[in-house]
């Protein structure tokens, strides 16, 4: 299929074939949330975008992939964009994954990404493309999930605390002076976001600082940007929460 304007993209849920892929390159761009009947593979060529759904954000960064299935209702945010998009009409496939995940993207399925969106609407349903489909759904359940969502919490309390820190990650204020602001102890809090997320608070301020590190790094900010964005001290503090998360130094992540 052709490179499309992100307004000029067709409706992929009215469309009868069984697989089908969209190209965007795209500026900046925020679409409201919405759901689709079919399921969507969401692949991150270049740049980066913000994933929200009702208990979950994520950043799509290069070579990664977001698996929404059915129905899941989300909305997307960046500041520019390339990305290839798979619609997957589940009466056609037997087994795909049931729930929302990341997915680390290998040479191989990169490639049958890429040549998905190169096809037309009217493509057979014996031929080779619905063969290369197949094989894609094998990729697709056997690819490595990554560890890159951050839980979000919906207490009303802990979601005020969540939402400013997602728009402030650099409030380097402790759990008790943040509390504070909402009118609860700092061990209600701790015990309310640990039971709503599953970790602890500071482990999930880290987790929100890595993703918008990749983010930002996705854009080809510098290091230093980046940290002073993200309320660091120093460049080498940044640089060595980056590497224990990662495993990885920020230079050498996306390559």
């Amino acid at each position: 299929m052709p490179l499309y304007h992100h307004d000029d993209v067709q409706d992929p849920d009215t469309l009868a074939c069984p697989l089908m892929g969209i190209a965007v390159d795209v500026g900046p761009h925020e679409s409201p949330c919405h759901q689709h009947q079919k399921a969507q593979l969401l692949y991150a060529v270049e740049g980066s975008m913000t994933i929200t759904m009702a208990d979950t954000m994520c950043i799509l960064s290069p070579n990664r992939a977001a698996w929404l299935p059915p129905g899941i209702e989300h909305s997307t945010r960046t500041q520019g964009f390339h990305y290839r998009s798979l619609y997957f009409d589940t009466r056609y496939f037997s087994s795909l994954p049931d729930s929302e995940c990341l997915l680390n993207v290998t040479p191989l399925f990169r490639e049958l990404i890429l040549r998905v969106c190169e096809w037309e609407l009217d493509y057979p349903e014996d031929g080779a493309e619905m063969r290369l489909a197949i094989v894609l759904q094998d990729e697709l359940n056997s690819a490595a999930r990554a560890e890159l969502m951050l839980p979000l919490p919906q207490d009303r309390r802990l979601r005020v605390i969540a939402d400013h820190l997602l728009q402030h990650p650099e409030d380097g204020r402790t759990l008790t002076q943040l509390a504070t602001d909402v009118g609860a102890s700092s061990r209600t809090i701790s015990r309310h976001f640990r039971y709503e997320t599953g970790m602890s608070f500071s482990d999930w301020r880290q987790q929100l600082r890595l993703l918008k590190a990749l983010e930002l790094l996705s854009e080809k900010l510098p290091v230093s940007e980046v940290s002073t964005q993200l309320g660091f001290a120093s460049d080498s503090a940044f640089i060595a929460m980056f590497r224990r998360q990662t495993g990885v130094s920020p230079g050498r992540y996306f390559l």
